[in-house]
């Protein structure tokens, strides 16, 4: 996709996410030499004008750090940001606060799913299937929540 932010993702009817604005996308070979995006999204090595299907799900862990703060990426960079663009865990959890953190395990699995997909190692992001997988895990424990 290579723009992958909030503003592109839509939910439909019955609540089911659609991705939008297809007008970066490219096919699966690396995107060399380019550096075009929203800058607060790019993964690091994307501003070195290289990547691969890495930098879109270091994307998405900033969309889930902006789930988390409930503000925009432009805001929260700052405060979220490595020196090199990676995810500082501890911006999150001093916008959040360490209290709220400490008693949900929804935030602090989201959280810890953020790091993962914003790793400055591409290699070291969890591929889609993985990022499915911890999402699907962290619905059901909510749900359980819900219940009880």
């Amino acid at each position: 996709h290579r723009d992958l932010k909030a503003e592109n993702l839509l939910l439909d009817a019955n609540g089911r996410l659609k991705i939008a604005d297809f007008g970066l996308s490219t096919t699966r070979e690396l995107c060399l030499g380019e550096t075009q995006g929203t800058w607060t999204h790019m993964a690091p090595e994307v501003m070195k004008g290289q990547c691969d299907l890495s930098a879109d799900v270091f994307s998405f862990g900033v969309v889930l750090t902006e789930v988390l703060a409930g503000k925009e990426g432009q805001e929260i960079v700052d405060e979220t940001r490595t020196d090199a663009f990676g995810l500082k865990r501890e911006g999150v959890t001093a916008m959040l606060g360490s209290e709220l953190i400490a008693v949900s395990e929804g935030i602090t699995g989201l959280l810890d799913l953020a790091c993962a997909c914003c790793d400055l190692t591409p290699a070291s992001r969890p591929m889609a299937k993985e990022l499915h997988s911890r999402l699907s895990t962290l619905c059901e424990s909510a749900d359980t929540i819900d219940r009880v």
